[in-house]
């Protein structure tokens, strides 16, 4: 019997490494991401047939849920053996949302659900007056 590597471990190396080897990023991609997105959409796919999850495309949908997902498997094979440790409750335990390049408003500490719209939606701080962009390089902090 061979120990295996767990697959955060093998996702780890892949993404670290990915631009040295094409080929490694490329085999990655077609027969393990390609094949995990395919699944996931067919597991919405159902969801939605049986009216649990809204219509809408389920392959976007799928791909909007990945990198959640990989993202906790990085933390737990990457961060959690350095010692980090998990959010407490009041900062948004166990996962939060950083939306990159934004005001933190944009950002979710407590994620309840997901919700695809074809459409934009003024959310919480939007409804009170901040800024719906909210790019900090162009100290876009206050709707006007």
């Amino acid at each position: 019997m061979t120990d295996r590597l767990p697959v955060g471990a093998v996702a780890k190396i892949v993404i670290g490494e990915s631009r040295n080897f094409p080929d490694l990023a490329k085999i990655w991609h077609d027969q393990v991401a390609s094949g995990a997105l395919s699944a996931l959409q067919q597991l919405i796919e159902r969801a939605q047939d049986r009216g649990e999850v809204r219509s809408g495309d389920a392959r976007l949908m799928a791909f909007s849920l990945m990198g959640p997902m990989l993202m906790g498997v990085l933390w737990r094979e990457t961060l959690q053996p350095a010692g980090g440790q998990p959010l407490e409750a009041e900062h948004g335990y166990p996962l939060r949302l950083l939306v990159p390049k934004r005001y933190f408003w944009k950002s979710s500490k407590w994620i309840r659900g997901l919700e695809f719209l074809d459409h934009d939606q003024l959310g919480f701080w939007e409804r009170y007056g901040y800024h719906n962009d909210a790019d900090p390089w162009q100290e876009e902090r206050f709707s006007e």
